[in-house]
C-alpha cells in the first residue's frame, strides 16, 4: 500500500475509531459509529482503478489509429485505391474502428464515475474524522465531570444531544452517497463486484480486486489478393 493510499484511508478509519471510543461514555453515539464503520474506504484505490480504465481508453484510441495507418500504408504500397479500398474499409476496418471508439468511451466513462465516487468518499471520510473528534471530546468531558453532582447530568445530556445531531447529519450524507451510487450504477455495473463497495463500505479492497471480463474472440480480415490460410479438413 502506497503512502497516498494510507492517507486517504486514514480519515474514515480515524473517525470510526474516535466515535467508537466515545461510545463507552456516550452510548447515544453507537448508531453513529455503526454508520461511520460502513463508510470506511480507500478513495485512492478507487481513483487508481479509474486511472487504469483511462489507460485502457487510450490503448483503444491508439489501436484505432494504428489500424488506419496500416491500411493506408498497405493500400499506398499496393497502389490500391478507389471503390475496392472503400469496400474493404467499410466491411473490415470500420467495424473495428467503431468498436475501438465504443471501448474508449466506455472506459473513459467508468474513469469519470470512479473519480466522482473517490472524491465523495474523501469528503465523507473527512466529515467522519471531524465528527469523531467532536464525539471524543464530549466523551472526555463526560468522564471529567462524572464525579460532580448536577454537572454530570447536564454534560451527559449535552453529549447525547451532540451525538443525536451528528447522527442525523451523517445519516443524510450516507443517504446521499447511496443515491450517488445508484445514479452511477448503469456505468459501474460493467465492473465485476464494484457495486458492492458502497454497501460494504470497504471500497479500496474491492476496487483493487476488480476484474474486467470480455470476449477474446475476433473476426479475421484478410487483405484482398493475399492467400488465405487453409482451413484444416476433418479426416
Amino acid at each position: 500500500m502506497a503512502l497516498d493510499d494510507f492517507i486517504t484511508s486514514a480519515p474514515s478509519v480515524a473517525g470510526f475509531g474516535m466515535t467508537s471510543a466515545a461510545c463507552f461514555s456516550v452510548p447515544a453515539a453507537i448508531p453513529l459509529a455503526m454508520m461511520q464503520g460502513t463508510c470506511i474506504s480507500d478513495p485512492a484505490q478507487i481513483a487508481h482503478c479509474g486511472e487504469r480504465h483511462k489507460n485502457l481508453a487510450g490503448k483503444a484510441d491508439d489501436a484505432k489509429a494504428q489500424l488506419q495507418q496500416i491500411v493506408d500504408k498497405r493500400a499506398s504500397a499496393d497502389k490500391w485505391d478507389g471503390k475496392d479500398k472503400k469496400l474493404f474499409s467499410d466491411t473490415h476496418v470500420a467495424p473495428y474502428a467503431q468498436a475501438c471508439d465504443q471501448t474508449a468511451q466506455l472506459h473513459n466513462g467508468i474513469n469519470g464515475s470512479l473519480g466522482t465516487l473517490a472524491t465523495v468518499y474523501q469528503v465523507v471520510g473527512g466529515l467522519s474524522a471531524a465528527i469523531g473528534g467532536i464525539m471524543l471530546a464530549w466523551s472526555l468531558t463526560v468522564d471529567a465531570t462524572a464525579a460532580i453532582p448536577g454537572v454530570d447530568v447536564a454534560t451527559e445530556g449535552a453529549a447525547t444531544a451532540a451525538a443525536e445531531t451528528s447522527n442525523g447529519v451523517f445519516r443524510t450524507v450516507l443517504n446521499g452517497l447511496l443515491a450517488l451510487a445508484k445514479k452511477l450504477a448503469p456505468m459501474l455495473k460493467s465492473i465485476k463486484g464494484l457495486l458492492g463497495l458502497v454497501g460494504l463500505g470497504f471500497g479500496g479492497d474491492l476496487a483493487g480486486k476488480t476484474m474486467l471480463t470480455g470476449s477474446t474472440s475476433a473476426n479475421t480480415a484478410f487483405w484482398p489478393g493475399d492467400p488465405m490460410p487453409s482451413t484444416p479438413t476433418k479426416t
